[in-house]
């Protein structure tokens, strides 16, 4: 969101940054907020600028706003671009955003569609493309109608890492003797490799002929 700015903090907290302008010497000023979750941060950072900044109320729903949005952009991408648009348009965000105005989407409504989308079984990567897109139909509405965007400060889904998996003993002792014999079998080899560069002197004696490595 513009405006706002969120760091890590050594602590292990997050801190939001909200720029309040300049002070008499030139230099930036910004309301702190903290908070143990960048999420929580970035909520409350959004209620703040909700409350301050005036908008307009539009009681258009978003199946017409993203028709409108659709419309002033189609000309300007792929057709196959424009397809899974509409694709995702209407088997995702219609459904469940559709009928209803514009102006009464909150984030807890976004944040809720997410986690039925993942609790379906679509992928955290094909959340994350249709939240992207519907942030473009919401900042159209933005720009068209002066409304306050609940996509602001929305976090997209992310892969969760695979959680590491501990050896059982046994497992252990396994992996060990395996380790211990790719050693030994390394070692042998190299033994043998030793042992086939050596050279060679052959030496005749009488009625026989000897041939032996020089160590």
């Amino acid at each position: 969101m513009k405006g706002i700015n969120v760091y890590y903090r050594k602590d292990g907290r997050w801190e939001g940054r909200i720029s309040r302008g300049k002070r008499k010497d030139g230099k930036r000023k910004f309301q702190y907020i903290f908070a143990r979750t960048k999420e929580e941060v970035i909520d409350r950072m959004t209620s703040i600028r909700r409350s301050e900044q005036p908008t307009d109320k539009c009681c258009k729903t978003v199946s017409v706003i993203y028709g409108e949005w659709f419309r002033s952009v189609q000309h300007m991408v792929k057709e196959s671009t424009a397809a899974n648009y509409a694709m995702k348009a209407d088997k995702h965000i219609l459904p469940a955003f559709g009928e209803k105005a514009v102006s009464d989407i909150v984030q807890d409504d976004i944040y809720a569609f997410i986690a039925k989308k993942q609790k379906d079984g679509l992928s955290v990567r094909y959340v994350a493309d249709i939240i992207i897109l519907m942030k473009s139909i919401f900042k159209y509405a933005v720009r068209t109608y002066h409304i306050f965007n609940p996509l602001d400060g929305v976090s997209l889904p992310k892969k969760k890492s695979p959680e590491i998996q501990l050896l059982v003993e046994e497992e252990q002792g396994k992996l060990q003797r395996y380790v211990a014999e790719c050693r030994e079998s390394n070692v042998r080899q190299k033994h043998q490799k030793q042992s086939s560069s050596l050279p060679i002197r052959r030496v005749n004696l009488p009625g026989e002929e000897y041939q032996f490595r020089i160590v």
